[in-house]
């Protein structure tokens, strides 16, 4: 069931993708696939998922950078290029498939390195999944 469900996923994903883009816009992606984790459980589907990912948004002309095991420092690098490359976008899309916590109203997306012995260490060794929109991305009424 879970590999029909998922599938099924990502063929609605491609068909909205695809019919919601023109050829000539730019479109970019980060995938981020984290399974490998050095102090917590380990998880058997993210990499999987981010190859697969990966596979149908180039499928449908998307310039995607896919990250698999990723530690913080290298997700950070990686989401600074995407901040840059969203900037001429017209179409941005973001998947993440790994640990994630919520600490205090705040969610946090984990690297494979955290090691997380208390709610203080999320700020130092997690990222933060609260994205900010820029404006000229906010759909006007």
């Amino acid at each position: 069931m879970l590999c029909s469900r998922q599938s099924l996923g990502m063929l609605f994903l491609a068909f909205a993708l695809a019919t919601a883009a023109s050829a000539g816009e730019k479109r970019v992606a980060l995938v981020i696939g984290n399974a490998a984790y050095r102090h917590v459980s380990p998880l058997p589907i993210p990499a999987n998922d981010a190859h697969a990912m990966t596979a149908v948004l180039q499928g449908l002309g998307i310039k995607v950078e896919a990250l698999v095991d990723a530690d913080r420092a290298a997700m950070l690098s990686a989401l600074q290029r995407f901040a840059l490359a969203t900037m001429e976008a017209e179409l941005a899309v973001v998947h993440y498939s790994g640990h994630g916590i919520e600490i205090d109203g705040g969610n946090y997306l984990l690297p494979v390195s955290a090691d997380l012995s208390g709610p203080d260490d999320a700020d130092a060794q997690a990222w933060t999944s609260s994205i900010s929109i820029p404006p000229r991305c906010v759909p006007r009424a």
